[in-house]
């Protein structure tokens, strides 16, 4: 009985060639390229504490901006990719990040 459900999921599945030639609309690149910009801005925030935390629980708070950092960091290369996927163009240089944050 499982097999009908798996023959579903691939038959509703798209091949590459059905989406090659996708393209995101304005919006949607608008939208994460705003996400991204966060995300930047998060992981370098983080870095920034990361730098400077002081106090009883260094240790700890030292090691969760780590966390922090590397998530916003995968996060921000993940967003970026899909743009590119999408056809649009990411930005995250410092005088963008900057303006837009």
């Amino acid at each position: 009985m499982t097999a009908a459900p798996q023959a579903e999921q691939r038959s509703n599945r798209r091949l590459a060639d059905d989406v090659r030639s996708f393209t995101g609309s304005p919006r949607l690149a608008a939208a994460l390229q705003r996400v991204l910009v966060d995300l930047i801005e998060l992981h370098l925030q983080g870095k920034q504490a990361h730098w400077n935390v002081v106090g009883t629980n260094f240790r700890d708070l030292h090691l969760q901006l780590d966390e922090l950092v590397d998530a916003a960091r995968a996060g921000s290369d993940t967003i970026a990719e899909r743009m590119r996927a999408l056809d649009a163009v990411p930005d995250g240089r410092s005088d963008v990040i900057a303006a837009t944050t």
